[in-house]
């Protein structure tokens, strides 16, 4: 949780009371995927009490943090927008798989149905200055640029929650001034 979605908590909180009117904010993590919400446990919200494995609920945990950011700071006027990447072959997953040969044929496979580095690069750059995301404050992207709709389970009450959450777990560690 500290490195993925609150990391951006931090640093957009820390930021916003300085960024000029115009600015734009970005936040990739998957916002949008339909069904995660389900697979979270917004009461064991850093994974301490049922910790299993690096990925289950854990992630989702920071999937859904990472949607209701968007969506809170849209609400507070902020210009940001939130972008789902998918799979693109980098190599992150090298320590989840082990790279050598087993890392290169999964590797091989999410480069047969997702886009290159490259081909993401050229969908979302042109996102970045596009108007529509000033008009429309919390537009969420998939890997192709297109627009995707958020989760219906994050109504503005729940994205509350999870903003709550992550200042609840904030308020517990000590943070050098």
């Amino acid at each position: 949780m500290a490195v993925s979605a609150m990391s951006r908590h931090v640093m957009i909180a820390e930021a916003a009371p300085r960024l000029p009117k115009t600015a734009r904010v970005f936040v990739w993590g998957f916002p949008g995927s339909k069904g995660y919400y389900d697979g979270t446990k917004l009461d064991d919200f850093n994974s301490e009490k049922s910790f299993k494995d690096g990925f289950g609920f854990t992630h989702m945990n920071t999937v859904a943090l990472n949607e209701a950011l968007v969506h809170h700071w849209a609400a507070n006027g902020m210009t940001i927008a939130g972008f789902n990447p998918g799979l693109i072959s980098t190599g992150i997953r090298d320590p989840l798989h082990g790279g050598g040969c087993m890392g290169s044929i999964i590797e091989g496979l999410v480069k047969l149905f997702n886009p290159s580095v490259d081909a993401y690069a050229k969908a979302m750059l042109p996102l970045f200055v596009a108007p529509e995301l000033v008009q429309t404050k919390g537009l969420l992207f998939h890997q192709d640029g297109s627009p995707i709709e958020g989760s219906p389970a994050l109504d503005s009450a729940t994205v509350e929650q999870w903003i709550d959450a992550a200042e609840s777990l904030l308020a517990r560690v000590p943070i050098a001034q």
